[in-house]
């Protein structure tokens, strides 16, 4: 009898599984309304599908989907978060002016977790649908490195906003471009900034143990001898692992540092300066832009990073007024706070999407008309409405863009990050900076 009963009630969850998927078939997707941050214009809905995808359109059904692979849940959801906020600013604020030939924009969004695994299986997902048009391909450089084999072989154009490591081009993929500068042309300026700046000839670096960290390591180990300083101690770190850095301290200290590049994400750091701070390790240190987020200052306090220099190739004081305009919307959405390097750039990278297919690109050659190697008109990506970067914006047909400086940012002693006017000396560097 007992059989029987369990038989009877597997016959009838299986009915009611089949039901609910023709019921979903016929609506076309299954979604549930997620909350997710919103300017006053948007209009938009945003919902979440079953298999994790987050669309955020104006309802319209006539619609640009574009893709957006970053880590919307663990450690590193802030990050995703932020570069989500880009997106949207970006397509609501095109969508507003009528949007692209009469279509309107839509974003498509999945975790990848900033695991490079799961940025594989993102990856295909986005190439698994007609209805994509483009993807911004990941936050990180480990994940874009598993995930780009994968858009190149579905022909699916994808552009990373702070994927920085230099093997990534080095690939010769015709389908990817990158709008980030490479670690080979940041990190260099980060030990400038120890050496040139601040006059100190024995640093450290404490480095990510992964693809972003160790391309940082060998471009600023290079930087060092080029400009005469010695690097006395390396020391590196499993991200989202570590919790104890006394270790790595005292091995810092222990070598006589009297500076440190620090190559690490915001959380991490955060720890990492407040038991620096606490051991009596307060040597000025440089780092870049993965620290610009809030919880490093709540994690590490205030006078742990008094002595911290920040690189940053996106200015968020800047007075240019894709900037500002940028900032605009930003703070009306996150009031307060200061926008990650990966959320401007994928604010323009929806922007010169958007511009491309304007002026004639189409999904087969995006990618190519972006680094100007199409046949075809190619645009030419200005100040006017996007590039919260630079003036300009143009790449290589590896699509690497053309090299950049930096801008630096500081910690105040109320704790908000503030622009530091000074520039980085480059003396003795060959960055291809003019």
């Amino acid at each position: 009898m007992k059989k029987r009963i369990m038989a009877i009630l597997m016959v009838t969850a299986l009915v009611m599984c089949m039901f609910a998927a023709c019921s979903s078939q016929s609506s076309g997707k299954t979604a549930t309304d997620t909350s997710a941050a919103t300017t006053a214009a948007s209009a938009a809905e945003t919902t979440k599908a079953a298999d994790g995808t987050t669309s955020a359109s104006s309802g319209s059904t006539d619609t640009i989907k574009i893709g957006l692979a970053c880590p919307l849940t663990g450690t590193s959801a802030s990050y995703g978060e932020l570069m989500v906020d880009g997106a949207k600013i970006a397509i609501n604020e095109i969508n507003a002016a009528g949007g692209v030939k009469g279509q309107q924009l839509e974003l498509v969004s999945m975790d990848d977790k900033n695991d490079p695994s799961e940025a594989a299986l993102v990856a295909q997902r986005f190439c698994d649908r007609d209805d994509i048009t483009a993807v911004i391909s990941h936050g990180g450089s480990t994940c874009t490195l598993a995930a780009c084999p994968i858009y190149e072989a579905a022909k699916m154009p994808n552009m990373s906003p702070a994927s920085n490591n230099p093997e990534i081009t080095q690939h010769g993929y015709e389908y990817y471009v990158r709008l980030g500068v490479r670690d080979d042309r940041c990190s260099p300026q980060v030990v400038a900034m120890l050496v040139n700046n601040l006059k100190l000839k024995k640093i450290g670096i404490i480095y990510a143990n992964n693809d972003y960290g160790r391309g940082n390591l060998d471009a600023g180990v290079a930087a060092a001898k080029t400009l005469g300083a010695e690097v006395v101690a390396e020391q590196t770190y499993n991200p989202g692992l570590e919790k104890d850095f006394s270790t790595i301290i005292a091995k810092l200290q222990k070598a006589g540092c009297e500076g440190v590049a620090v190559y690490m994400d915001h959380e991490d750091a955060g720890l990492y300066f407040q038991q620096a701070h606490a051991l009596g390790f307060d040597v000025p240190s440089v780092g870049q832009s993965s620290l610009t987020y809030k919880q490093l200052i709540d994690l590490a306090g205030v006078d742990a990073l008094q002595n911290l220099y920040i690189c940053v190739t996106f200015n968020p004081y800047s007075d240019r007024t894709t900037v500002t305009n940028f900032m605009d919307k930003f703070l009306a959405v996150r009031p307060g706070e200061v926008p990650s390097e990966p959320c401007a750039g994928c604010y323009d990278i929806v922007q010169i999407f958007a511009k491309a297919l304007r002026e004639g690109a189409t999904k087969d050659n995006l990618a190519q008309w972006i680094k100007n190697t199409t046949d075809a008109k190619s645009t030419t990506f200005s100040s006017e409405n996007v590039a919260t970067l630079a003036e300009n914006l143009t790449w290589d047909k590896n699509g690497d863009i053309k090299p950049l400086g930096v801008s630096l940012l500081k910690v105040d002693e109320k704790g908000n990050f503030v622009n530091y006017n000074e520039s980085v000396d480059i003396t003795g560097l060959n960055l291809g900076l003019n």
